[in-house]
């Protein structure tokens, strides 16, 4: 966990005839800085999905997730050679777990032909069947939070997505094509899900639907979300990548 906590203080200079100089020592700010993060440092090939919240982050995952799907091919619907990640709880088992960078689920589910093939690494809560590989690196989720004065002005959940894993079955060989063709044009859907208490959720743009426009600096509107947990209301969604796009 990083933190970082200072202190802002406005100063105001007055020179007069007399030449004298005042300063306003009151209006002292304090501002706190905080991030987890969940995924190597070795990930070079990477994109990021960075969505930001009006409210404040439930830090127990519990049942919680967000999913992101991206229509590669663009034809509006889930299909052959799309990719969906999972990150807080891929099992809609309860689990009640604390910080989402550390101990949430985090999962990339490949539609190969109409059937799901999942990558994940070998930890958190695995179900084993014939869909799952394990692989390395595959990325992770990084809480950011901002306070001033004690009030949250800006927090994120940040996915980040290794595009450039290690391994030689035709699946994970297919990730890798069509994780390359991932950038800010690509559509999405994301869908935040508070899935314990009320199945509170929100989604951007819609349910079902996917985006149209580039995902450079997405703006979703207050209060949109369904059910009781105001924390899944999704403030904006931005796109970044080690790549120059």
């Amino acid at each position: 966990m990083k933190m970082k906590l200072f202190s802002v203080v406005s100063l105001v200079a007055l020179v007069g005839c007399g030449g004298t100089t005042t300063e306003d020592l009151g209006n002292t700010e304090t501002v706190f800085h905080g991030s987890s993060t969940g995924y190597s440092s070795e990930i070079s090939d990477w994109f990021d999905i960075e969505v930001g919240l009006y409210n404040q982050i439930q830090n127990s995952v519990e049942k919680s997730s967000i999913r992101i799907t991206f229509d590669i091919n663009q034809n509006a619907i889930f299909d052959d050679g799309d990719i969906r990640i999972i990150a807080g709880n891929a099992t809609d088992f309860t689990q009640i777990l604390g910080s989402w960078a550390y101990n949430s689920d985090y999962i990339v589910e490949l539609n190969n032909g109409g059937s799901p093939v999942i990558l994940r690494e070998p930890k958190g809560f695995i179900i084993r069947d014939s869909e799952t590989q394990y692989v390395s690196n595959l990325g992770g989720v990084k809480t950011d939070i901002e306070k001033v004065n004690g009030n949250v002005t800006q927090q994120s959940l940040i996915l980040r997505t290794n595009r450039n894993i290690s391994g030689s079955t035709p699946e994970v060989m297919q990730f890798v094509q069509q994780a390359r063709l991932i950038d800010a044009n690509t559509p999405i859907n994301i869908e935040l899900t508070d899935g314990l208490s009320d199945a509170s959720s929100d989604y951007v743009p819609e349910r079902n639907l996917f985006t149209q426009q580039p995902v450079l600096s997405l703006k979703d509107p207050q209060h949109d979300y369904v059910g009781n947990s105001s924390w899944v209301d999704i403030k904006s969604v931005n796109f970044t990548s080690s790549r120059i796009e």
